[in-house]
Order: C-alpha cells, then sequence, then structure tokens
C-alpha cells in the first residue's frame, strides 16, 4: 500500500512539473523618458538580467519583459 501510495505521489509531481513547464506568462511593456546629456539613470531590479545598451539620443528607452512560470 506504501508503495502504490509513493508512487501516486511521484506521478503527481511529475504531472505538476509538466504542467507548469507548459504553462508560462509573459507580459512586455515599452516607456521612453527625457533625459539631459549629463543626467544619471539609477535602476533596481529584484530578479533577473538587466541589459544597458547606449545610443546616441537623449532620451532613456526601457522595455521589460516579466515572465513567470
Amino acid at each position: 500500500m506504501k508503495t502504490i501510495l509513493r508512487l501516486l505521489a511521484v506521478f503527481a509531481c511529475l504531472a505538476a512539473t509538466a504542467f507548469a513547464a507548459s504553462y508560462s506568462e509573459s507580459e512586455k511593456s515599452s516607456q521612453s523618458y527625457p533625459l539631459a546629456a549629463h543626467g544619471t539613470l539609477r535602476l533596481s531590479n529584484v530578479n533577473g538580467s538587466v541589459d544597458i545598451v547606449v545610443w546616441d539620443k537623449y532620451d532613456v528607452l526601457v522595455e521589460t519583459e516579466k515572465r513567470a512560470a
């Protein structure tokens, strides 16, 4: 009986993992902010990576993507 319960628990965990892997949600946004020639930018991030790319405009373009799995 214990073996059957263990097998059911393993299958339930595998099924939950497969479902979570197949279901992911993503939300993207983009916002532009004006910035003076000698302005500064302060960034705070809780989780994930940050890529910073420079360009020749007096604007800061912030593009974000939140993903949940």
